[in-house]
Order: structure tokens, then C-alpha cells, then sequence
């Protein structure tokens, strides 16, 4: 049974193996309606039994299953595979003139190695490569009226789709490798900008965004508010129930702030202990004062993690150029305890 693909790693291969599948199907499809046109079927319907249409129900199957059950793709482009090396033996194994030059399977073959290497990786999709070219030689032992240049012409044939093979091997290795260090470095990189406790921007973080949107804001001439937010009696909910529930606390609080600005471009960060900053790129001051009410309501209106927590709010918006970061924060800073001395789970 195929596990669920858990990473975005994971899931952009089964995403390129799903498109390679696709694409190989109606690549033979074409070629299929192409050469009917052409040439019309002779032996109607007993045309329909040889390898080129076989092919074609297996491909097409195939591509409509990965479709219908794309969590499936590893049995079912192996299923695909044992059904195609089972026609070509027994085709090879008749005699069958259709088969007789090795360059059009070979022209398919190579398509199958890399479906192959995209959806078994590099092991797998080379052990295939191996039966895909010894298969061919050793089926057509002992047929009548294989002679010596066709025997010749099935060894040029395997040995140019050998190196096509080894290229796609190398080059899907080194993207493998190249996608897995991107996906760590990333991994350690968005670690190192959150907060390990509430998943928001950790302080560093949070600074990093509000220089880029005042130097932003200075360029262009654009608004800019924040909001710091400071949890109400924050250290009687550590003392009281714990460090566990207050870490509750914490990722309540957080989420409620990130779900309620994520969707106008705001940030938020935990600037410390219990205290929030929230970013508003582009939102003057009233704008931002209307916000953090909602966002006070947001936080008082439902009990989190079981109980009832209220936030003060410190609302400061740019002033222009010659504003600092240090004194925008400090105007915010000031106007929260102004909201804690007015008797909390106020907006200021």
C-alpha cells in the first residue's frame, strides 16, 4: 500500500509522475490516430490484438487510474510496466513483422524510463532502464528470421537509449539532491524566523519586516501601522495553571491575531513573553485603530485554551521620513500601557 505523500517534497514528484504518465498517453494517442490516418488497419479487428494497440489500452488505462487514484501511482505505473514488458515478449516471441525495427519501441522505451525515474526515484527507475534493455535482445533469442543486422541494429538502438537513460539518471539525482537541501535549508531558515512556541514571526523576524515595509513606506510614500498587543495578567495564567496552559494561551492569542490580518497583508510576530507586534503594511492610523479593536474583540469574545484572556492594544502608525523604527514602536509601546493603565482590554 502507497503511504500518503507527507512532504511538499513528496508531493511535487507525485505531482511530476502523474504529468509524465499524462503525457506520455496522449503523446501515443496521437501517434496512434497519426498512423490510422495514414495507414488504415488491414486486419480489422484482429489489428486491435497487436502490440501497438495493446499499448495503447495499457497507456490509457493507466493514465485514466493515476487520475482516479493519483495516491496509487507507484502500483499503478508498475502494473503498467509489467503489462508492457508482457506484450513485447510475447509479440518479440511470435514473430510479429510489426516489431521488427527496434528503434520505434526504443522511441517509447525512452519515454517509460523517465515515467520510471520520476515516480521510483534513481535505484528503481535504473534497475528498470537494465530489464528495459536486456528484455528486448533476450526475448528475440531463438525467434526465426531474426538475422544478424537486425540483431546489430537492437544493440546501436540500446546503447544510444543507455546514455539517454544514465542522463535522465544523473539529471534526476541532482534534482533530487538539489530539491531535498532546498527543502532543509528553507525548513531551517523559516525555524530560525519563527517563534519555536506560537509559529509567528519571532522577534528578529518581525524586525527584519518592519524595516523592509518603513523603507517601503519611505520609497513610496505608502502608510504603515503597528500594533503591539500584551496579553492582561498573562504571569497569573502561568502561575495558576501552568506553563503548559500559558503556552495554550500564547498559540490562541497568536492564531486569532495572524487569522484576522493574514488576509489584508499584515505580519505578526511575538516581539516577547506575552507581548505581540502586529504589522499592517499600508493601513493608516484609523484604519489600524478599527482593527485592533476587532482584534481586542476577537480575543475577549471566546475563552482560550478554556479561559477568558483579554489583550491591551497600542496602535502607532509612520509619521514620514526621519520616523525610525525604534520611534514608531516606542509611540505603539507607550500607547499599550496607556490602554493597561485606563484598566486593560482596551485599544489605544
Amino acid at each position: 500500500m502507497n503511504r500518503t505523500p507527507e512532504t511538499p517534497l513528496e508531493q511535487r514528484f507525485q505531482a511530476l509522475g502523474l504529468n509524465i504518465l499524462f503525457t506520455v498517453t496522449l503523446s501515443y494517442i496521437a501517434m496512434i490516430l497519426l498512423s490510422t490516418m495514414m495507414e488504415q488497419p488491414q486486419h480489422f479487428p484482429l489489428d486491435l490484438f497487436t502490440l501497438k494497440y495493446g499499448m495503447l489500452v495499457v497507456s490509457v488505462g493507466a493514465a485514466f487510474a493515476g487520475l482516479i487514484a493519483p495516491r496509487r501511482l507507484k502500483w499503478i505505473v508498475g502494473i503498467m510496466g509489467v503489462l508492457a514488458g508482457a506484450l513485447l515478449v510475447v509479440t518479440i516471441r511470435s514473430g510479429e513483422a510489426s516489431v521488427a525495427n527496434p528503434a520505434v519501441i526504443h522511441i517509447w522505451a525512452v519515454q517509460f524510463i523517465m515515467l520510471m525515474y520520476a515516480v521510483f526515484g534513481t535505484r528503481i527507475g535504473a534497475a528498470v532502464t537494465v530489464f528495459l534493455l536486456v528484455m528486448p535482445p533476450l526475448a528475440m533469442w531463438g525467434v526465426a528470421g531474426v538475422d544478424a543486422a537486425l540483431r546489430q541494429t537492437w544493440v546501436v538502438t540500446s546503447v544510444a537509449v543507455c546514455a539517454v537513460a544514465m542522463i535522465a539518471h544523473h539529471y534526476t539525482a541532482f534534482l533530487l539532491r538539489s530539491m531535498t537541501l532546498y527543502a532543509e535549508d528553507h525548513a531551517k531558515l523559516r525555524a530560525a524566523r519563527q517563534d519555536g512556541v506560537t509559529d509567528v514571526y519571532g522577534r528578529a523576524a518581525i524586525e527584519e519586516e518592519l524595516e523592509r515595509a518603513m523603507t517601503h513606506a519611505a520609497k513610496d510614500n505608502t502608510p504603515v501601522s503597528i500594533v503591539v498587543v500584551d496579553i492582561d495578567h498573562f504571569k497569573g495564567v502561568n502561575d495558576r495553571h501552568g506553563h503548559a496552559t500559558g503556552d495554550d494561551v500564547l498559540r490562541a492569542v497568536a492564531k486569532r491575531l495572524r487569522r484576522n490580518v493574514g488576509g489584508m497583508g499584515g505580519m505578526v510576530g511575538r516581539w516577547g513573553g506575552e507581548e505581540f507586534l502586529v504589522l499592517l503594511p499600508g493601513i493608516a492610523k484609523p484604519d489600524a485603530l478599527v482593527l485592533a479593536e476587532r482584534l481586542r474583540h476577537e480575543i475577549a469574545g471566546a475563552p482560550l485554551a478554556g479561559l477568558n484572556v483579554t489583550a491591551s492594544f497600542g496602535v502607532a502608525s509612520y509619521r514620514g521620513k526621519g520616523d525610525t523604527t525604534d520611534e514608531l514602536f516606542g509611540r505603539a509601546d507607550m500607547a499599550m500601557y496607556e490602554a493597561k493603565r485606563s484598566g486593560r482590554n482596551a485599544v489605544r
